[in-house]
């Protein structure tokens, strides 16, 4: 189903799962001598060490700071009584979930309380392993208990952390489940039940729909997100069902997920139950929807599938673009049959960071004769055809207020014809 390969390569992570675990039958007779703070914090050095940048992106095996992971668990509901995790990694979301539950006076008793409100998936046997070993290393932590255990009794511990496939899995949630969730963000194959798109999907929007779809009424789902599902245009239908199946849902924005994944992500708390419209994305003003006065869309030409054929038009393309000035004259051509576009008119960056001090960077092209424009830029038709409104567009995308909405509404690191539709519909 996933255009994901099917294994994680994790051989030069399991010496380090096995070590962790070691630490945790043994407890403060170890022979590993760092402190279980150690023990616990060093996981994610390890892992990002042994585990190549861009396999860790194919697999979008990124796993939640202990920071991210407590806000998450602040929005559960007070009546939680189990937590589960269906992409649980290492077991970040289920750390924060356990320091939350009661401590018994043995490790034992400790953690059968914590297998009945713990329960956890993986596809990866090591990181279902390691999650297991943090677990009973905070339950060591937090009641002080430093025996060792017995090989047997380890393995019949948390016995509810399993390597399976989440999104697969029948996993029974019982009444009062909250579902913790910061799933892998790469493309899927649609499902045959999806009905918010074709071809292929964020695996992010396929997880939150098919676990909300799981829960009993009035259960919880607490979710890490890509931004795109937030505020793209292709995942629309995707939130408006998101809306329909919850009686409560607050997304909010959060910027980059920690310091060494640069993907923007937002937080989501979802209450399963009847549900209505919502807004996503606040407008930049109350008033600025009520009309249109540009139409907006992306620039046609996508340079490594288009063929030079046709007639030769003149072309802009985003890296020649300067910003913020009146192009009058536009140097560049090629050749192109599809849609072009007669000045005036105002094309706006679409790659655009939160980093940026001005996250919309436009010009106005001036002119005659049609110009053929590149896919990496937005392009705004005056439909009055004036260009003082071109020019009072581009001043206005200038601004520290367009930035400041932009960072804290749409901080995917590229634009989209809805955000840049909204900032331009109140410019006359």
């Amino acid at each position: 189903m996933s255009d994901q390969p099917a294994e994680l390569p994790l051989s030069g992570f399991w010496p380090h799962a096995l070590a962790l675990e070691q630490r945790a039958i043994q407890g403060a007779h170890a022979e590993i001598g760092a402190p279980i703070e150690a023990a616990q914090d060093d996981i994610h050095q390890a892992f990002r060490k042994v585990i190549p940048l861009e396999t860790r992106r194919s697999f979008g095996a990124f796993f939640t700071s202990t920071s991210l992971a407590m806000l998450l668990i602040a929005e559960a509901q007070p009546a939680t009584k189990c937590w589960f995790d269906p992409t649980c990694g290492v077991g970040d979301l289920l750390l924060a979930a356990a320091n939350t539950l009661p401590v018994s006076t043995t490790l034992a008793g400790t953690l059968a309380l914590w297998s009945e409100s713990l329960s956890g998936l993986d596809l990866h046997e090591p990181l279902v392993r390691t999650a297991k070993a943090r677990l009973i290393l905070l339950a060591r932590k937090r009641g002080r208990f430093n025996q060792p255990m017995c090989r047997e009794a380890y393995k019949r511990s948390l016995a509810s952390l399993a390597v399976a496939d989440g999104l697969e899995s029948t996993h029974k949630l019982p009444l009062g489940t909250t579902v913790l969730l910061n799933p892998p963000y790469g493309k899927l194959a649609v499902p045959a039940w999806v009905s918010w798109s074709q071809g292929t999907t964020n695996v992010a929007s396929v997880f939150a729909a098919r676990l909300l779809k799981r829960l009993a009424v009035g259960d919880q789902l607490l979710a890490i997100l890509p931004e795109v599902l937030r505020i793209g245009s292709n995942y629309r239908r995707w939130r408006q069902l998101m809306d329909e199946a919850c009686s409560h849902l607050t997304p909010k924005a959060h910027g980059a997920f920690d310091d060494h994944v640069l993907i923007d992500v937002f937080t989501m708390n979802a209450i399963k139950g009847s549900g209505q419209p919502r807004m996503w994305s606040a407008p930049l003003e109350a008033t600025s929807l009520t009309r249109a006065p540009f139409t907006v869309t992306v620039g046609p030409v996508i340079p490594h599938r288009h063929r030079r054929v046709g007639p030769i038009r003149r072309y802009l393309d985003a890296k020649s673009l300067a910003s913020f000035r009146i192009i009058h004259r536009v140097p560049e051509r090629r050749r192109f049959t599809g849609r072009v576009f007669s000045p005036p008119f105002v094309v706006v960056k679409r790659t655009s960071s939160p980093s940026d001090r001005q996250r919309a960077r436009a010009s106005v092209v001036t002119g005659v004769g049609p110009v053929a424009i590149e896919n990496h830029l937005i392009i705004c038709k005056p439909e009055s055809g004036s260009f003082e409104a071109c020019v009072r567009l581009m001043n206005h995308l200038a601004t520290d207020q367009v930035s400041e909405w932009l960072n804290c509404h749409h901080r995917c690191r590229h634009l989209t014809v809805s955000a840049v539709r909204s900032i331009s519909a109140g410019i006359t």
